[in-house]
């Protein structure tokens, strides 16, 4: 049975230049998002805002804010916004309210990530010099109070090549900062099984299955409301062979409760 080394096509260096150049730009997109990471202050119009403890209409409310008080958005859940006084206090507020208080008529969802738990997506792009697709799906384990937001999730990759399939199986942790903007980044961590099945032409091809471990960044945009596109840029090491593979991906997904 042939390994995974003899049946796969190397990374030209050209490809390779253009992934550690991607990295860089996102690594550099990470760092000004972190350098203008304060959420945008409101002031109170109105006579006074009333906060909830969390998001619900029968939840009581917590803390009243003043006519003239500042606050700020943290994030949005559905029909709720989590909010932020100057004196510290956080709490809940509907969307209708938030607008009524500040005295306008509209608000710009796209300028804040709804903060939902759940995200599925589908992504196309390159593993290796293979073209490949995947499915994922994440939940947001922690996101209420701890920063950055933390997401466990799991992909599965398909690509096809010349020589051979590669399917991939994996769970990942990633670290989500400021999710509540329009762009944020997102640093990967997982780790799998590759399974490479060679083509039956191939005199001793087979099956082939490795564990693996992964590492990257992606770069996450909303586009409309609970809609985003993202790219992500990873390296691949496989633990038996040695062998390294750099695999990116352009994807859309949708994040609910």
């Amino acid at each position: 049975m042939r390994s995974l080394k003899s049946v796969r096509l190397k990374m030209p260096f050209q490809t390779i230049d253009t992934v550690n150049t991607l990295v860089m730009i996102l690594v550099g997109a990470a760092a000004i998002m972190s350098k203008n990471s304060s959420a945008e202050s409101y002031v109170v119009a109105e006579s006074f805002m009333e906060l909830k403890t969390s998001a619900g209409r029968a939840k009581p409310i917590y803390s009243v804010l003043e006519k003239g008080e500042s606050f700020s958005l943290l994030k949005i859940r559905s029909d709720w916004i989590k909010v932020k006084s100057q004196n510290d206090e956080v709490g809940w507020i509907s969307v209708k309210n938030f607008y009524t208080a500040i005295g306008e008529y509209e608000f710009n969802e796209k300028q804040y990530h709804m903060s939902s738990k759940w995200e599925v997506g589908f992504a196309v792009g390159k593993f290796g010099t293979e073209d490949s697709y995947s499915l994922n799906t994440g939940y947001y384990f922690l996101s209420d109070n701890f920063f950055p937001e933390t997401v466990i999730s799991m992909d599965i990759v398909k690509a096809s090549g010349t020589y051979s399939n590669t399917t991939i199986g994996g769970a990942n942790l990633a670290f989500n900062f400021y999710r509540y903007f329009i762009v944020s980044p997102r640093i990967i961590v997982g780790s799998g099984l590759m399974q490479n099945d060679s083509r039956q032409s191939l005199v001793n091809g087979g099956r082939n299955i490795q564990l693996f471990f992964n590492y990257g960044m992606a770069l996450n945009a909303n586009v409309y409301k609970n809609v985003n596109t993202y790219m992500t840029v990873r390296s691949y090491s496989l633990v038996d062979t040695k062998e390294n593979f750099y695999d990116w991906r352009i994807g859309i997904s949708g994040v609910f409760n």
